[in-house]
């Protein structure tokens, strides 16, 4: 018996500051109110290590069908490449969400812990899309 013990989803993080697009997938998010999302992002992060409070950025959270786009956005770092090569998105004055998407949310950066180096980042959720037509894509659906 192998243990499935969560379903977590594929959220891609993205944003863009003065022309650098800065992007990365999440599995460890979580709704905690009607209006608000925690995200746990890496130390190692680059799109997390250049975010700050009162920053407005994208969360996609990924449909089936997506898992190119997971797997690209969660290799390498933004600031030593082109994440986005391939990838269809909308930028909306620095707030880059991914086409296709189940869900694609603007949110506010309202608060940011540190803790033991990696970052829970605190969002509000300014405004969304969910198309009912499709299925979160998930994790567990990347073959890793």
């Amino acid at each position: 018996m192998s243990l499935n013990a969560f379903n977590s989803g594929c959220n891609v993080l993205a944003y863009d500051r003065r022309g650098r697009k800065m992007a990365m997938c999440c599995a460890w998010a979580m709704q905690y109110s009607y209006s608000d999302l925690l995200m746990l992002l890496g130390s190692q992060s680059d799109t997390g290590n250049c975010l700050g409070v009162g920053d407005m950025v994208g969360v996609s959270s990924l449909s089936k069908g997506q898992g190119n786009i997971a797997l690209q956005l969660g290799t390498g770092h933004s600031l030593t490449s082109d994440k986005f090569s391939g990838i269809q998105y909308t930028n909306d004055h620095g707030v880059i969400l991914i086409d296709g998407a189940k869900v694609r949310m603007r949110c506010e950066v309202t608060r940011i812990d540190c803790l033991d180096g990696d970052h829970l980042v605190y969002l509000r959720v300014d405004g969304y899309e969910d198309d009912p037509t499709k299925e979160f894509l998930g994790y567990g659906e990347l073959g890793l």
